[in-house]
């Protein structure tokens, strides 16, 4: 199976999020307390992809 790699505005859509892109964003950019980035984005049941994001590909996050 190929995975399918999505923007936050398309994650929000596929995973029926009731957050918005720019908490999505700020996830990525602060840490909350001692919660990884990872942890978050795995909580809202998205896979997250650093590598992904620092080579500057628009589509990093996962449905899972």
């Amino acid at each position: 199976m190929t995975a399918k790699w999505l923007t936050p505005e398309q994650a929000i859509v596929k995973a029926n999020l009731t957050v918005t892109s720019e908490t999505l964003k700020s996830y990525i950019s602060e840490q909350h307390g001692k919660t990884t980035a990872q942890e978050q984005f795995q909580a809202l049941g998205l896979l997250f992809d650093r590598e992904r994001l620092r080579t500057g590909k628009a589509n990093f996050l996962q449905h899972f």
